[in-house]
Parts: C-alpha cells; sequence; structure tokens
C-alpha cells in the first residue's frame, strides 16, 4: 500500500529536460540578490561569528 502511494506521489513529477529544467535568467538573479545581501566588509574590522 505505501509503495503503490509513493509510486503514485513521484509519478506526478515533472521529468528534468536536461538543462531546461529552470531558468537560467531567473537562477541569475537568484545568485545576484544573494550575492549582494552579503555584508561588505569594513576596513580594519575582522569578521566575527556574530555577523554571519
Amino acid at each position: 500500500m505505501l509503495e503503490q502511494m509513493v509510486k503514485e506521489a513521484v509519478s506526478h513529477i515533472p521529468v528534468p529536460r536536461d538543462g531546461r529544467d529552470y531558468d537560467p535568467e531567473v537562477l541569475q538573479k537568484a545568485v545576484n540578490d544573494a550575492v549582494a545581501n552579503i555584508p561588505q566588509p569594513a576596513d580594519g574590522k575582522s569578521l566575527t561569528p556574530d555577523d554571519v
């Protein structure tokens, strides 16, 4: 019973399409946004665990 439920659930997952399962522009924007949110270092100040 559980095996059948898992097979049914997995059958609804779309099959990847060789590099076409994401939009490269959306990924690039997400990476750029994440990098932009990294705090800029201040001259003469060390990074501490509290900063992370």
